[in-house]
């Protein structure tokens, strides 16, 4: 995490929980910034909570969106061109159903084990009297790599500074996917409630060992 918050120039260096199953409405650190403030490290509600919201729950409806119209729809559109942020990640889980009851997470992570920065917008709202910071992943067409397992996925920055300070979907272009690896994880991580990484952790499996999923 140091060596991705000095891309920054951020030298404060908050202490947060490990989640390893972050799910919708729970918090979660990112690095964001604006057009009138510099990098900042936040802890933030996954899920955008909308200008028009009376209560943070509204956010859950907007934890992702989509790069083809991240610049167009309301809810996105300002915090696109002027509130980014990078969202750092171990990895990321999609679901693949081997029958109709059983759901496998799989984490798409980097293979030497480093953070990944996915592309994100920010938001920020008084709601009660408090400051919430919320923000959503931004989402586009998967890779050959991810595409066996869902048809969206996050988009992974190459150049997450350059992402932060001058915006624009150039940036949205996939990562070198030799990078990368797929691994099975445990069904613990099927229940959002489970944050426990010693319960979720399993032994890495590469999911084209797996071929026969698929």
């Amino acid at each position: 995490m140091e060596s991705l918050l000095s891309k920054f120039g951020i030298k404060q260096i908050r202490n947060f929980a490990y989640n390893p199953n972050v799910a919708i409405t729970d918090t979660s650190p990112i690095i964001r910034s604006s057009t009138s403030e510099k990098a900042k490290l936040e802890i933030a509600q996954f899920g955008l909570i909308p200008s028009w919201a009376k209560d943070s729950k509204e956010g859950a409806k907007y934890y992702n969106a989509r790069s083809e119209t991240v610049d167009s729809l309301k809810v996105y559109a300002e915090a696109y061109e002027q509130r980014r942020c990078v969202i750092p990640v171990l990895g990321f889980y999609e679901w693949k159903t081997l029958d109709s009851k059983t759901k496998i997470p799989y984490e798409i992570h980097r293979k030497d084990g480093g953070l990944m920065s996915l592309a994100g917008i920010w938001g920020v709202k008084e709601i009660n009297k408090e400051k919430i910071y919320s923000f959503s992943i931004i989402t586009g067409e998967p890779s050959d790599f991810t595409k066996p397992l869902h048809d969206r996925t996050p988009i992974i920055l190459s150049d997450p500074l350059g992402w932060i300070e001058n915006g624009g979907k150039s940036y949205f272009s996939h990562p070198d996917d030799g990078e990368l690896a797929i691994s099975r994880r445990n069904t613990a991580l099927n229940n959002a409630k489970n944050k426990d990484p010693s319960l979720i952790d399993a032994p890495f499996e590469d999911l084209q060992s797996q071929s026969s999923l698929f």
